[in-house]
């Protein structure tokens, strides 16, 4: 964790300790303890505490300690730039794929797939996620295994950018054996993941993580009444 720039930031935006407290769900008491090396922030936290101290969520990881210096300048640099606030009338066009993703045992998909493009409030976008409109995706997902967090139905939108695990538990787009679906991924020892189904009456398995290839994370869903 980079102490040092937590504090210069700190200082410069002027945050009080209730702030980061709260962006950070620790007691108060323990903020300036965690700030100057006693302690460090949750992965869990990032965009509560990337949105507080104005910085992108990769960079927010970078200075957790989750992302090495390496990883960050490999990526795209419109990841690390915060988006101009929206005007109401803005708008942006979505990929959406012609295809429903498996919440179950798995999908086979065809090399092509039709999108078509959705054209949704910019600002709703912004509000959702930091991530550039043109690499974001939303895709149907079919089956029950994650109920109740996701229902038969769903729209979901996937970050196409979080190809990588960096959460302890997150949601995303999978394709393992050659199938793709949804699932709930969580880190389970040396190069090990569980996939997790939110139904309790599914099964979870752990998989080699080089046998899992993760298209993206799950961010947002849209639910017919």
């Amino acid at each position: 964790m980079d102490y040092q720039w937590f504090r210069d930031r700190k200082a410069e935006l002027k945050l009080k300790d209730a702030q980061i407290a709260e962006a950070a769900a620790k007691d108060r008491s323990v903020i300036n303890k965690v700030i100057n090396g006693a302690g460090s922030f949750s992965l869990d936290r990032a965009d509560q505490l990337a949105a507080l101290f104005k910085v992108t969520r990769i960079d927010m990881l970078f200075r957790i300690g989750v992302l090495r210096a390496d990883d960050l300048e490999s990526l795209d640099p419109t990841r690390r730039q915060l988006p101009a606030p929206a005007n109401d009338d803005d708008v942006v066009e979505i990929t959406s794929l012609d295809l429903s993703l498996s919440m179950g045992p798995g999908t086979l998909i065809e090399d092509f797939v039709e999108t078509t493009p959705i054209k949704m409030g910019l600002g709703l976008i912004q509000a959702i996620t930091r991530t550039p409109s043109d690499r974001l995706r939303l895709v149907k997902g079919i089956g029950d295994s994650m109920e109740p967090t996701l229902r038969t139905g769903d729209t979901v939108m996937v970050d196409i950018n979080e190809r990588a695990l960096t959460r302890i538990s997150g949601i995303y787009w999978i394709d393992y054996a050659g199938s793709h679906g949804i699932k709930r991924l969580r880190p389970a020892g040396k190069d090990r993941v569980l996939i997790i189904s939110d139904n309790t009456g599914e099964d979870n398995f752990e998989v080699p993580a080089e046998d899992l290839r993760i298209e993206g994370r799950v961010i947002w869903f849209a639910r017919d009444l």
